[in-house]
């Protein structure tokens, strides 16, 4: 594409930015120019619309937002739909949409943990998610695949009465870690359960 076929437009209004944006084919959004209020709700939104990275993980801020039972406001082909942040993550083939507002109820008890290698850029190897919502206790985790997961293995051991301990230990089941420039698939799988016990007992003030 030519410099003279690309437009800078600049919305004045959430109604105008959804009618620039379309379909959302050839479209992309930045922030670089804006200011810090600006950058940081474009810094969410790019980790929910951030493609699935097979390289390297994406989108440290998906677990939180899984774990907290997020719900995604946004535009595109069909109109404007709120839906859940699973949905949003898992919507077929990629479908480009423009996100206008996140809705998050305030938990009763959350935490967060990551480990990061340093001189990585700012990427987590791992980040661990977890939040006492309405519905129960939930777990996500960030860099166990090309999107965060929740990890149900884990919310269905608390749910049975399992100490933070003893839940952990099914952290690796079903999800799929793979080998990257950041750390081995082995690494993530070994850490993994480590990372949501200290999650958890954080959660519980341990």
């Amino acid at each position: 594409m030519r410099t003279s076929d690309t437009q800078v437009l600049m919305p004045a209004s959430a109604a105008e930015a959804v009618d620039s944006f379309g379909d959302g084919r050839g479209v992309t959004v930045f922030a670089g120019g804006a200011d810090p209020e600006i950058r940081a709700h474009a810094t969410v939104g790019g980790n929910l619309c951030a493609p699935p990275g097979r390289e390297s993980p994406r989108a440290d801020l998906q677990a939180p937002l899984l774990a907290l039972d997020t719900r995604v406001r946004s535009a595109g082909p069909g109109g404007e739909r709120t839906e859940s942040v699973e949905q949003f993550l898992g919507r077929a083939g990629g479908e480009p949409r423009l996100v206008l507002a996140i809705e998050v109820d305030r938990p009763r008890r959350a935490s967060y943990l990551s480990q990061r290698r340093p001189h990585a850029h700012s990427y987590a190897v791992l980040s661990v998610a977890c939040a006492e919502t309405a519905d129960g206790l939930r777990v996500a985790a960030g860099g166990t695949g090309p999107r965060a997961v929740r990890l149900s293995a884990v919310e269905r051991a608390l749910a049975g009465g399992a100490a933070p301990r003893e839940a952990a230990t099914s952290a690796a089941d079903g999800v799929d870690p793979h080998d990257d420039a950041l750390a081995s698939a082995w690494y993530r799988r070994t850490v993994l359960p480590t990372l949501v016990r200290r999650a958890l007992e954080q959660l519980s003030g341990g």
